[in-house]
C-alpha cells in the first residue's frame, strides 16, 4: 500500500513529465530559439545590469513627468 506521502510525490513527478512533454510536443510548432530551463525560463541568460545612461533618462524623465503632473 503506498504512503500519502509517496503518492504525493508520483503525482508531482507525473505532473512536471505531463508539462514536459506538453512543451516538447508545442515546441516543434515553432522556430529554433534558446533552450528554457524548468521554473526559471531565461532568466539565467539575461543580463541585468544597470547602465548608468539608462538611469540618467530615467531621471529625465522623472522629473519631466513630475512637472506635468503638478
Amino acid at each position: 500500500m503506498l504512503t500519502v506521502s509517496e503518492v504525493l510525490v508520483l503525482s508531482v513527478v507525473s505532473l512536471l513529465l505531463v508539462q514536459f512533454l506538453k512543451l516538447q510536443w508545442m515546441r516543434r510548432q515553432f522556430p529554433p530559439g534558446p533552450t528554457p530551463y524548468p521554473f526559471f525560463g531565461n532568466l539565467l541568460q539575461m543580463n541585468f545590469k544597470i547602465h548608468h545612461e539608462h538611469l540618467k533618462k530615467v531621471c529625465i524623465f522623472q522629473k519631466l513627468i513630475k512637472r506635468l503632473i503638478t
